[in-house]
């Protein structure tokens, strides 16, 4: 997994050597919460030799200072960026900007690449529709296609003038028509595709039936892109975390999240 995931970051042919290739995690002040996590994948990349790192670029507004974090990059050479920050972090940081900036005069690879699409929820949904899933089914190895088949759950673009045949064989004739469904029944969640941080997201099981109406005309309505998922139950796993409090492991239940 890391050797293709490290090809696929760095542009490379399948038989091409990752060793000594620069790869550098870019983290927006804002998603320093993953930091931790962004790091952990950094060390396991080094393991397969791959100059992995993860850099914190501080939200900023204004022009950077003396202390430019951006020419700090640049003096490591040719490199690959991978962003961990939304495209809308440029607005309130400058280093952000000359990432994408550099990016576009083709100084430094920048993956994904800038396109909104990837900032939003919408290829989850293009995955699973009708139109679009044989696309990917064809230009993904078999493997990959059965695994992402396994892990997103099925996700529909709220559209006024579509409803998806799958739903209509439930004996739903619009999207509201969700609301007249029991709650064990509409195992739904609503989220707008352009937010984050589970803002804007609603769990249309813990809803009445005239709230789940309202919120899905709200929805359609409201002039945003909305989706609709089915709710899946994260599997449970036992692990071990290390209590500096007591200088040892402890063992903890926690549930599994894709991040």
């Amino acid at each position: 997994f890391l050797l293709g995931f490290a090809r696929r970051a760095l542009g490379l042919q399948e038989d091409e050597p990752v060793t000594g290739r620069k790869l550098i995690f870019i983290l927006s002040d804002g998603n320093i919460k993953f930091a931790s996590q962004v790091e952990y994948f950094a060390a396991q990349l080094q393991q397969v030799g791959v100059s992995a790192k993860a850099v914190i670029l501080p939200d900023v507004r204004g022009p950077p200072g003396s202390n430019n974090l951006v020419f700090d990059l640049m003096k490591e050479g040719t490199f690959t960026a991978y962003r961990c920050f939304y495209l809308r972090d440029a607005l309130s940081s400058e280093y952000i900007r000359e990432i994408l900036s550099l990016a576009k005069d083709g100084k430094i690879r920048l993956v994904p690449s800038p396109s909104p699409l990837f900032d939003s929820k919408l290829p989850l949904a293009l995955f699973h529709s009708e139109e679009y899933n044989s696309w990917f089914k064809n230009n993904l190895t078999e493997r990959s296609f059965d695994v992402l088949m396994k892990i997103i759950p099925k996700t529909w673009v709220l559209d006024c003038d579509a409803m998806p045949e799958e739903l209509r064989k439930m004996g739903l004739q619009n999207w509201q028509d969700i609301s007249k469904l029991s709650r064990s029944q509409r195992n739904f969640v609503l989220k707008p595709v352009s937010q984050s941080w589970g803002r804007g997201i609603i769990f249309l099981d813990e809803l009445s039936k005239a709230k789940v109406e309202s919120a899905i005309n709200e929805a359609l309505f409201s002039g945003e892109v909305y989706i609709i998922q089915d709710i899946l139950n994260p599997r449970r796993l036992e692990t071990d975390y290390f209590s500096a409090e007591n200088n040892c492991l402890i063992g903890l239940e926690s549930g599994i999240r894709l991040t």
